[in-house]
């Protein structure tokens, strides 16, 4: 297993805490993901790291004119107020623990992001490119979802 990591960042016009709710409710997120098509909870509870939800989330990828939907559990976890993570099993043997964090900014919030994807060393690149390309969209589309910062 290898792993690599990038990094996101945006601005949205709600406050930290909001900005987090939504990340963590998956349900919220179709048309703010390329590929993500739907998510159901399984599963909820708490443990020493806080509250946790299991989800079961359906995308829908391509290769070239031919589309097919992907299912896989990923487990959200609110760690403070205006902190969370995920862990996504998109595939046997591969993994994505996002770590996101948001703070303070004029007219609302800035929320950054860590990913770190696992995979077997062949899939590595094109499952970090696929991470890196998704989370991309979802970031840029965030601050239509919550609001821009004010100048």
């Amino acid at each position: 297993m290898a792993t690599r990591t990038f990094d996101l960042d945006t601005s949205v016009g709600v406050p930290p805490a909001e900005a987090i709710d939504f990340l963590l409710r998956l349900d919220q997120h179709p048309g703010l993901h390329p590929y993500f098509t739907h998510a159901e909870i399984v599963a909820e509870g708490s443990d020493a790291d806080g509250p946790w939800t299991d989800w079961r989330v359906t995308e829908t990828s391509r290769v070239g004119p031919f589309s097919y939907p992907l299912r896989f559990p990923t487990r959200t976890s609110r760690t403070t107020g205006t902190s969370m993570t995920s862990v996504v099993r998109p595939a046997p043997g591969c993994r994505l623990d996002i770590t996101a964090r948001a703070v303070k900014a004029p007219g609302g919030a800035r929320v950054t992001e860590t990913v770190a994807v696992s995979a077997p060393p062949p899939l590595l690149g094109y499952m970090t490119r696929q991470a890196e390309f998704a989370r991309g969209r979802l970031y840029e589309r965030l601050s239509d979802a919550l609001g821009t910062l004010s100048p």
